[in-house]
């Protein structure tokens, strides 16, 4: 026994820093797991969650706990054998329940990081013998707690599952968990108190803050040395863990082998350079301007060894390794996010990533690659190499050659790529000095001109003509395009840093300081609003030539001149139940690119299946009947796009398909976003940081995308939108652009009738601004209300005018239309004596949200640091706003108004779990797409509230 117990205490006195790592990374794991959505447990009666649970004797409070717990939750999507998904509500008892589960493997791993201190104070040089039975008796009480801790979580198990079954029926005392619960925790304190008191005699804790100190000093500094490296990786992450748009964008490329193959090279790209760009900044010896390009160089060694410093050297591979597991990271997160289930779903991919990288650490830190690879004599063992690596790029052959590999749950392959690319990427630079035909191989010419290549090609991206050559009719170009940007900024700022370190001279701080005051101390009309200036004269009665005016009707004329147009037709109308002639007002709220999709396949299906359901060839559809668009943000783009395709049928409306939900989907799978980056991440950086102007902004790109993607759907956003609606042109809802005037604080409204502020109270009119009879394109129209900095730059007009998103200040567009229905209503009233039949309207209203409510979750609101109380305050502001003109808007119904509301439902995809997000920014998937199109095309849905109002009855689905 004595032998066994010697053995086990030299292995662990031999390994101790890789086992500490290792239970640590285990105390992370399921430490994470047991954590898992804490806002569902934290209450009222349960400030501090599961620990008030734990330390509670009293049933009372335990019966409001579980109370409080019932009430919170969160809901989830679970799949059955239909195609229909289920809304399942997760509550707060089911979360502590499967707390409890993930709790026992967390016992373990803090159980055996007491037991590893404990041992670690056995060998210290002060340990002494006479205290053995005080180290013995921590190590009982450390299993003692750890068996509590254990009968606390059956008792928390028994006691919930009963409560589940009975409710508050003959449940077992709360003594059950209290007790254990409150023993465990005096004697993990007794435990950790002697532990530290032991530290503090050994000197152990003091070398320990000392080392933690160094490591924290060291760590800064480290940061600070490599900013460059560690700035471009959280870039990275935020892209693709934070942004749904990004995450998104994933699915688009997993869609494409090419795609594929463009982000993996891309990267690669980023890995190397974050890898060996250290060695370039941090080499000691003399290097010209040219040869940090394709000189290969290295970290310096120590004289006293002849090594290079481990330190850095582990360092600058961690860095390229998180290359590739950051972009990994982001797809597990899509992975969340969507709700597809892989082998570590619940635990938060930053903590897979973080886990990594520490065994990554240890693997680094112990040797473990050389002494796999390496042979005694000096050199390694090739094949031994070679047949690893081809066993690690297999399953990625394999995967891509797979049918299946691009259906959205197959991106999990794509992360796997990405970590199994770490793997070589470690093994591969650790070994590469270890044998001498390697070592001399220029490793620089392959990384640098690689990134300046993906520099230059990003700068040639930044003309719109080259830009096409690519995206056009594709659209999985942008992630790999931004990850070239990213790349050659890393290499650019690299070299600066290079420069600055031979001359002296901080250059990305004089370069920062010029373009921040080149864009603050300058007045330039680089982010002005494209208008198109009409210059001519026209003679007063004066006889003097001054600036044409406007040849537009008020909003009064045009709805007295749409409503006589109608006359006849309102009185002939007749449908079962005696309705009345619908007048619909349409209001869509702001969201991106998911608003505009939902806005415009709602209306193409309403215009779908009322043309199917009427004999009439000629029947206009749903869009006859409604008089004005009024949208915010996205949902403005979503309705241009409706008009502008309406414009082109007014020869024949019955013709106008475009945007039926199906053919709709064409002109979204096209790429309406990679300028507008590529331009975020270049001209407008030069352009805006130097006061300059003279070609077009990112806004004004994406416009033109736009433009020229809708073409060819027959679809002209280059018209004024002046000369869109006249007097003959009511086939032609009215479009209201919702937009924020910052320097005013007021609603701007962009509209093709002129406005009167007794009708729009404390609203600018920017079109009426414009001089004489000059306009706004169709598309910078609608643009304007969806100018969410930073991806569109806020807008100046003449002088006074900076326009920001229109969802700022109210994201419906429902107080514009209720402002629009007032203006209709009063002259309708005004008609009446003479026009009786205009008596036979009824007024409806058509509100298009597009998140989903049904998996919104209730939370406590928790306290937070008060500086970000104005801030929030402001985020929230046009969403409340939203919700309380869509809340006076559906409340009209007392005056005799319709109001209904559609929103998109959750989505089941082909028999798969799986579960789209819908992204705000301006790109789509295909499976997004395919959700939304099933949301509108939906029987039974708030489309048919819409039907009743004309007599027509849907099959259900």
């Amino acid at each position: 026994m004595k032998k066994i117990c010697k053995k086990i205490s030299n292995w662990i006195t031999s390994g101790f820093r890789p086992l500490f790592l290792l239970v640590v990374t285990g105390l992370l794991l399921t430490g994470t797991l047991t954590q898992k959505d804490k806002s569902l447990v934290t209450t009222l009666n349960a400030p501090k969650g599961i620990l008030n649970w734990e330390i509670n004797t009293n049933n009372t409070v335990r019966n409001a706990m579980i109370s409080d717990w019932q009430a919170t939750y969160k809901n989830i999507i679970s799949y059955g054998d239909n195609d229909q998904p289920d809304i399942v509500p997760v509550s707060g008892i089911q979360t502590v329940l499967n707390e409890n589960r993930a709790d026992y493997a967390f016992i373990a791993f803090y159980v055996a990081f007491f037991l590893l201190l404990i041992s670690r104070l056995v060998r210290t040089p002060r340990y002494n013998r006479k205290w053995r039975l005080f180290y013995l008796a921590a190590a009982g009480l450390t299993i003692i707690a750890g068996l509590l801790d254990v009968v606390e979580d059956l008792g928390t198990s028994r006691i919930l599952t009963l409560w589940q079954q009975y409710h508050n029926f003959n449940l077992p005392d709360a003594a059950i968990v209290g007790y254990p619960g409150r023993l465990k925790w005096l004697v993990l304190f007794i435990v950790a108190s002697a532990l530290l008191w032991q530290f503090i005699v050994t000197n152990l804790a003091l070398q320990w803050l000392e080392l933690a100190t160094f490591f924290l000093r060291k760590g800064v500094k480290l940061f600070w040395r490599f900013r460059v490296m560690l700035l471009t990786l959280l870039i990275v992450f935020a892209v693709l863990y934070i942004s749904d748009q990004g995450q998104d964008l994933l699915l688009s490329i997993n869609a494409s082998r090419t795609g594929v193959s463009l982000f993996l090279f891309s990267a690669t790209v980023i890995a190397l350079l974050c890898w060996y760009l250290p060695k370039v900044l941090e080499y000691p010896g003399a290097l010209n301007y040219a040869e940090f390009f394709y000189r290969s160089v290295d970290f310096q060694t120590d004289p006293a060894t002849g090594n290079r410093k481990k330190a850095e050297v582990d360092l600058s591979r961690l860095l390229g390794a998180a290359g590739f597991l950051v972009p990994a990271t982001g797809i597990l997160k899509v992975m969340d996010n969507y709700h597809m289930d892989y082998w570590l779903s619940g635990v938060p991919p930053v903590a897979i990533m973080a886990i990594i990288l520490l065994l990554y650490k240890i693997i680094l830190e112990h040797h473990w690659i050389d002494r796999f690879f390496k042979k005694p004599g000096g050199g390694i063992h090739i094949t031994r190499y070679a047949v690893t690596v081809a066993v690690l790029v297999i399953p990625i052959v394999l995967w891509g050659m797979d049918k299946e590999n691009t259906q959205p749950y197959a991106v999990i392959h794509l992360a796997l790529d990405l970590i199994i690319l770490s793997i070589i990427f470690l093994i591969t630079t650790t070994l590469r000095t270890c044998s001498p035909a390697i070592a001399r191989w220029p490793v620089a010419p392959f990384v640098t001109l690689t990134g300046l290549a993906c520099l230059l090609f990003f700068i040639a991206c930044n003309w719109p003509s080259f830009l096409h050559l690519f995206i056009y009719k594709s659209r999985f170009y942008t992630m790999p395009f931004v990850f070239f940007a990213v790349a050659g900024y890393l290499l650019f700022f690299s070299y600066l840093m290079f420069i600055g370190k031979k001359t002296g001279v901080t250059w990305i701080t004089l370069l920062l300081t010029v373009a921040f005051l080149g864009a603050t101390g300058s007045i330039t009309n680089y982010h002005a609003v494209a208008v198109q200036r009409d210059t001519s004269r026209c003679k007063t009665a004066s006889g003097r030539y001054t600036s044409c005016a406007k040849t537009q009707d008020s909003l009064t004329s045009y709805t007295e001149k749409w409503l006589l147009g109608r006359e006849k037709e309102i009185a002939d109308y007749t449908r079962p139940g005696q309705r009345k002639y619908p007048v619909y007002f349409v209001n869509a709220y702001g969201g991106g690119i998911r608003a505009a999709v939902w806005a415009t396949m709602v209306i193409g299906q309403l215009d779908k299946e009322m043309r199917a359901d009427t004999a009439k060839a000629s029947q206009p559809g749903f869009q006859h009947y409604a008089f004005s668009y009024s949208g915010a943000s996205g949902g403005t783009v979503g309705l241009m796009l409706l008009s502008g395709a309406r414009y082109h049928h007014l020869d024949n409306i019955s013709g106008d398909s475009t945007f039926y939900p199906q053919a709709s989907r064409r002109l979204y799978g096209t790429d309406n976003l990679t300028s507008d980056i590529i331009a975020l991440l270049g001209r407008d950086l030069v352009y805006s940081g130097f006061g300059l102007s003279g070609v077009p902004d990112r806004a004004r790109l994406m416009e033109m995308d736009w433009e020229k993607n809708a073409w060819d759907d027959d679809i002209n956003l280059k018209v004024k939108i002046a000369d869109m609606w006249k007097a003959t042109h009511t086939e032609l809802p009215l479009l209201f652009s919702n937009t924020y005037d910052i320097p005013s604080g007021n609603k701007g409204i962009i509209a093709p009738v002129l406005l009167d502020t007794l009708d729009f109270p404390s609203a600018i009119f920017p079109e009426q601004e414009i001089p004489g009879r000059g306009g706004m394109f169709l598309s910078t129209a609608g643009f304007l209300s969806a100018r969410f900095p930073y991806v569109s730059p806020t807008a100046k007009l003449n002088h006074n005018r900076h326009f920001t998103d229109g969802g700022t200040i109210e994201n419906s567009g429902g107080e514009t239309s209720l402002q629009v229905i007032r203006v209709f209503e009063k002259v309708r009233k005004k008609l009446l004596a003479g026009h009786p039949a205009l008596a036979n309207i009824s007024i409806n209203i058509l509100s298009l949200p597009n998140s989903i409510p049904e998996v919104e979750n209730p939370v406590y609101d928790k306290s937070f640091y008060e500086p970000l109380g104005p801030p929030l305050g402001i985020l929230n502001l046009g969403g409340a706003n939203a919700r309380r003109a869509d809340l006076v808007n559906s409340r009209l119904k007392a005056m005799g108004y319709h109001y209904v509301r559609i929103e998109p439902r959750p989505y089941k995809l082909r028999n798969k779990k799986f579960w789209p997000v819908l992204p705000l920014g301006w790109q789509i998937s295909d499976v997004a797409l395919e959700a939304m199109q099933y949301s509108a095309e939906l029987s039974p849905s708030g489309l048919d509230t819409v039907f009743q109002e004309f007599g027509i009855k849907r099959k259900k689905q």
